[in-house]
């Protein structure tokens, strides 16, 4: 004898939604989360993207706007320590060379 058996089984399927426009983000419009705040953000709604590591970090719109008084400062503390490098390589070189 054969008995037949009907089995339904359930999938879950998980989509990732843009916490502020609520569009799908698929790989069209990068999966992202915002480096400040860590909501899910598509790259519509990003407010700024840094290409120049190895992976892009992207900033939401609000996190981009909270942050322009401090991207001012930390953009002059940059260039503040790389002129205290240059002047140590610079210290570093005369020692060497009264050293002969």
């Amino acid at each position: 004898m054969i008995e037949k058996k009907i089995r339904t089984v359930q999938v879950e399927d998980h989509r990732t939604l843009c916490d502020f426009c609520g569009k799908e983000i698929t790989r069209e419009y990068s999966d992202k989360k915002c480096v400040m705040c860590g909501r899910h953000v598509c790259s519509q709604c990003s407010g700024y993207i840094d290409y120049s590591g190895d992976y892009s970090d992207h900033t939401c719109k609000e996190c981009w706007d909270i942050g322009t008084s401090y991207r001012s400062k930390i953009i002059e503390l940059e260039e503040e320590a790389e002129n205290l490098e240059l002047e140590w390589e610079r210290l570093c070189k005369e020692n060497r060379s009264k050293q002969g």
